[in-house]
């Protein structure tokens, strides 16, 4: 065979090896997407565009004597192939090639295979759009006697991404583009589809942390305490692919930038961070910019300003209560005890405070709420929240709650109530069945000694709770006989008109005692309980001692006076300790026994003052 002959042989080898893997697609009609296109290329794309690519063939020879022809032949006449190239690849229609190369590797080694590379640029059209905007194209990669990989790439316009993404792609990022690449190999068929679209972004918000991790402050003041500042934007239509980049750029050259990719679909909120206590404080004192870039595009900006920190305030919280309202500056209805339609108010006493301290409430119970105050004035003066439970289920407020205050950011004291459930109105059944109306003066007073004093305290309600349950197991059945016997009506209105009359008393004392409700309610149980003890039971009691003369002995050794009040002083140290840890079954308890301890031993103690008195007057009775 001649010389000539065997350049020709080869190059129909070559050119048969490069054609069977880069046939032009044909015209075909959305319609056909699905079919299989009767001819199809592979190639390397690298769009500037979607109508122009970069193609890239890469053919490997590892049979010996193939490789040693193809040496010989590129040795002898290497331009002989690239000018039939260019003479014989067939392109589509509308489209040109303006440039070829064909690179070479193990031209100079027979033992390492001989790889040859065809890269030309196709200029025209290339993917096709669908009528609903899908862009596609068929690759096929034909199996030869030659290994032959593509890599197929696709640049995406500025601003846009992909999404309905078919075979999955990787990403990838060109010169500040974005790219989708699928690798191919010999043997495969694809069709290779996507869809176009653009990610928009809106209300690019700056917000500062606030002492409560849920919440942020919307804000564009920070100040060098300020340990965050938080950028966030509103995503629409987004996809995997897009990229988010923001950029902080502040005085002093300072500029921090931090990016994210979407890793879903859709609508949602992202953002970025901020680390000012990362810097020098006097570094960071001026104007700032925030740039929000979207797929490298500019899409979003906003300013704020670092500001000096204020002056050290002087502020001082003096006093503070929760309560039901406040009348001209005062807390009215001290308590720690609410029902699920009441409004609670925490109030604050305030000394030395300057326009602009902030005075931060944090309500942190079955579910967390917060209320905030820049003081709007210089010196003294009070502040109060406001958290009303009645705008809530009522199922929801239900349980023990904790108050914490913040004052320009540090936490100053904190402060604990209950919500309960709105309660029944409960009558004063025997009380109503002896004065005939629920109208009357007496009943009145005894249902609002019991709501509005006795109620409004955390030991006052949990005693009621234990003191409801003993008295309306018995007082229906005796109000009702009480309500048809005239004769016990008038028996009755003399056995309680003493205890009104301890009742007012104890409600006197409370008042006495209404800046410390809970130590005011206290000490008016131990009135009530002093005087219902030496008013109703001393008798009995003193009856009781009476007949139980042969048994004196015994109980004297027993030391029955100090056991009781070894009892009592247990029962106010449980009120303590109930208080402290605001438990409701330890108040629940402690109460009890404190009135039931307290009754008897104020008639004890009555005893041992008129002891004499009693000792004269018992002997001449003996007499």
């Amino acid at each position: 065979m001649n010389h000539k002959s065997l350049i020709k042989e080869a190059t129909l080898i070559l050119l048969v090896s490069v054609m069977l893997i880069a046939q032009p697609i044909p015209a075909s009609s959305t319609n056909g997407m699905n079919q299989t296109p009767k001819k199809s290329y592979i190639f390397r794309t690298d769009y500037q565009t979607l109508n122009s690519s970069l193609e890239s063939i890469e053919v490997t020879f590892y049979d010996q004597g193939l490789a040693d022809r193809f040496r010989d032949m590129i040795k002898e006449n290497p331009e002989l192939i690239k000018n039939v190239l260019m003479e014989t690849i067939d392109v589509k229609k509308g489209a040109t090639i303006s440039d070829l190369k064909i690179t070479y590797i193990g031209l100079d080694s027979p033992e390492e295979p001989l790889k040859v590379t065809v890269t030309f640029k196709q200029e025209g059209p290339l993917f096709r759009e669908t009528v609903d905007g899908v862009y596609y194209a068929d690759g096929r990669l034909m199996s030869s006697s030659v290994e032959v990989k593509v890599e197929y790439y696709v640049t995406l316009p500025p601003g846009y991404s992909a999404k309905h993404v078919t075979p999955k792609a990787d990403l990838t990022m060109e010169d500040g583009r974005t790219c989708l690449r699928w690798e191919v190999k010999s043997g495969k068929t694809e069709q290779y589809y996507f869809e176009l679209t653009k990610i928009k972004v809106r209300n690019l918000k700056l917000y500062r942390k606030t002492h409560d991790t849920i919440n942020f402050e919307e804000t564009n003041t920070f100040t060098v305490h300020d340990e965050y500042v938080v950028a966030s934007v509103e995503v629409l239509d987004g996809t995997k692919t897009d990229e988010l980049r923001w950029v902080f750029t502040g005085p002093n050259n300072i500029m921090y930038e931090d990016s994210y990719m979407l890793r879903k679909e859709g609508n949602d909120f992202y953002g970025c961070t901020l680390i000012l206590k990362n810097y020098c404080q006097h570094c960071i004192v001026g104007s700032w910019t925030v740039t929000l870039y979207v797929n490298g595009l500019k899409a979003l900006e906003t300013q704020f300003t670092v500001e000096e920190a204020p002056a050290q305030s002087l502020i001082r919280i003096v006093d503070h209560a929760l309560c039901k309202n406040v009348e001209n500056g005062e807390p009215v209805d001290v308590t720690s005890t609410f029902t699920s339609g009441d409004v609670v108010y925490c109030w604050l006493k305030i000394q030395d405070g300057r326009v602009g301290d902030h005075v931060y409430w944090l309500y942190t119970g079955p579910f967390m709420a917060n209320a905030s105050y820049f003081l709007e004035w210089n010196g003294d003066g009070v502040c109060y929240s406001t958290f009303d439970l009645s705008v809530y289920d009522p199922k929801t407020v239900v349980g023990e709650w904790t108050v914490t205050v913040y004052v320009n950011g540090e936490e100053v004291l904190t402060d604990y109530f209950e919500v309960e459930e709105q309660p029944k109105s409960w009558p004063c059944i025997i009380a109503t069945a002896t004065y005939g109306s629920e109208l009357a003066d007496e009943v009145q007073f005894l249902r609002g000694f019991r709501d509005n004093l006795v109620m409004s305290t955390f030991a006052g309600s949990r005693f009621m709770r234990v003191f409801n349950a003993w008295y309306y197991s018995f007082s229906p059945a005796v109000a009702g006989f009480i309500a048809q016997q005239p004769i016990l009506k008038a028996a009755m209105k003399t056995i309680l008109y003493p205890l009104i009359g301890i009742l007012h008393l104890s409600s006197s004392t409370y008042s006495v005692f209404s800046l410390y409700p809970e130590l005011g309610v206290v000490i008016a149980g131990l009135v009530a309980s002093s005087l219902i003890g030496i008013v109703y039971f001393s008798i009995p009691l003193m009856a009781l001692w009476r007949t139980t003369k042969k048994y004196r002995r015994k109980l004297s050794k027993l030391r029955l006076f100090k056991i009781m009040v070894a009892l009592w002083m247990a029962s106010v140290v449980a009120i303590i300790v109930g208080e402290v840890s605001h438990s409701s079954f330890i108040m629940m308890s402690s109460t009890a026994l404190f009135v039931l301890s307290t009754i008897p031993l104020a008639v004890a103690f009555l005893y041992r003052v008129f002891r004499p008195f009693f000792a004269k007057v018992s002997k001449r009775i003996e007499v």
